[in-house]
């Protein structure tokens, strides 16, 4: 049974909140900076159209204790992903979503954002 929590995050019982799980994030979408500014970007930059260190289908395993940040794996996307990855580790499920266990947030790179999967493993 659910019990909602603070933030409007739901946790499992209390019994099992000392629990931590394995979450797997997926790259699920790699956005182009043309996408969304076309080719009238509001400040001159110079970088690629597309974000050069992730692919669509990267699957990363974040261990239940102790989580760092994967090889290869950007910072700045880890920085905006590590709340969500704490909550599912610790057995949090968001009301947004109808998949228990199960989020999809992206980095906050305003030219070229990645959007990720973020699912928690629940076999450990």
């Amino acid at each position: 049974m659910l019990k909602k929590h603070t933030h409007g995050v739901f946790m499992k019982d209390p019994k099992t909140k000392k629990k931590r799980y394995r979450v797997k994030i997926t790259v699920v979408r790699t956005t182009k900076t043309s996408e969304f500014w076309g080719d009238k970007l509001p400040v001159t930059a110079e970088m690629d159209d597309q974000c050069s260190i992730f692919r669509e289908g990267q699957e990363f395993v974040i261990e239940a204790f102790r989580p760092k940040v994967p090889q290869g794996f950007c910072s700045w996307a880890w920085r905006d992903l590590l709340q969500i990855i704490t909550a599912l580790r610790c057995g949090a499920d968001f009301p947004w979503t109808k998949e228990e266990a199960t989020s999809l947030h992206c980095c906050t790179d305003g030219w070229r954002p990645v959007f990720f999967r973020l699912e928690r493993i629940e076999d450990c």
